[in-house]
């Protein structure tokens, strides 16, 4: 059976958050331009899960939340122009995309591309995400090509 956890984000708990990403769910939760679903992006079955979701392409990448700068610059390839735009525009609401160090790294989430989309956050989960050391996938909480993002979760429809 599929657990569905909604937050109230008036209400909303940063642990509780972290914590289902240490248990390997999927959650949605806000970013600092709107509401995302995601989950461990090294646990496949639930890329694979949110891509069924979405209703995405499987050759569609998804972008994750790097837990630090350190993480990126130990599983990106960098230069000193590139970490220094990092450092420059990110905590934010940008995505940098970077070539992986690896190409066996994150395929799924990846959708088998050389490169990653990488976003730190500027927001309060981010401080709670740097302790896991874990990244996760960052999409927007709506189905593929469908213009209505989520951005209030009193909205939100449970099936």
């Amino acid at each position: 059976m599929k657990q569905v956890i909604k937050h109230n984000p008036k209400i909303i708990t940063i642990n509780g958050l972290t914590q289902n990403i240490l248990d390997s769910k999927i959650i949605i939760y806000p970013t600092d331009t709107l509401f995302a679903i995601g989950c461990n992006a090294k646990k496949d079955d639930l890329v694979l899960e949110i891509f069924k979701i979405k209703k995405r392409q499987f050759n569609k990448p998804m972008s994750v939340i790097a837990p630090s700068f350190d993480w990126i610059f130990q599983n990106c390839k960098t230069n000193e122009n590139q970490r220094n735009i990092i450092k420059k525009y990110l905590p934010g609401p940008y995505t940098i995309i970077l070539e992986k160090k690896e190409k066996s790294f994150l395929r799924v989430a990846t959708a088998y591309k050389n490169t990653i989309g990488i976003r730190l956050l500027d927001t309060k989960i981010q401080k709670k995400i740097k302790k896991t050391n874990i990244a996760f996938i960052t999409t927007s909480a709506n189905i593929s090509r469908d213009e209505k993002i989520l951005r209030n979760l009193n909205h939100l429809k449970i099936e």
